[in-house]
């Protein structure tokens, strides 16, 4: 079986500044919604883009985002373990700015070249479909 690890020690760290970011008041958005692209290049490293949230909450300032990637070529998926960090703004009034919709957040990842194909990109209960050419 043919495996690419990228970025194996920050899924760890991903995990680990998470659960502090979660008990120093902040949270962590780790299920993503939707993929916006779906065809990459072949034979070339690329930056596989996640949206996370379509609506952003104008609450909160959200951070970078953290990856990790696993890729395995031989059954042609791609395993993603993403998560953007965000926090209550200080001084927000949560009644009205609740309501209102930002932009979307979006987790890029760096993925290692992969041959040609049709690829199932996983990220927790997320999957979704990839043309590489």
């Amino acid at each position: 079986m043919n495996r690419t690890r990228r970025g194996a020690f920050s899924g760890s760290l991903v995990l680990a500044l998470s659960l502090l970011a979660t008990a120093c008041g902040g949270d962590a958005l780790t299920r993503a919604e939707s993929l916006p692209l779906r065809t990459y290049p072949a034979d070339r490293d690329f930056r596989l883009s996640l949206i996370m949230t379509s609506c952003s909450d104008a609450c909160s300032d959200y951070e970078a985002s953290e990856c990790s990637v696993d890729v395995n070529t031989e059954d042609r998926v791609i395993e993603v373990d993403a998560s953007v960090g965000y926090s209550e703004r200080d001084g927000v009034d949560r009644a009205t700015c609740a309501l209102t919709c930002g932009k979307p957040v979006v987790a890029h990842c760096d993925v290692s070249a992969v041959p040609a194909g049709t690829y199932t990109v996983v990220s927790g209960t997320f999957s979704a479909t990839i043309d590489v050419r």
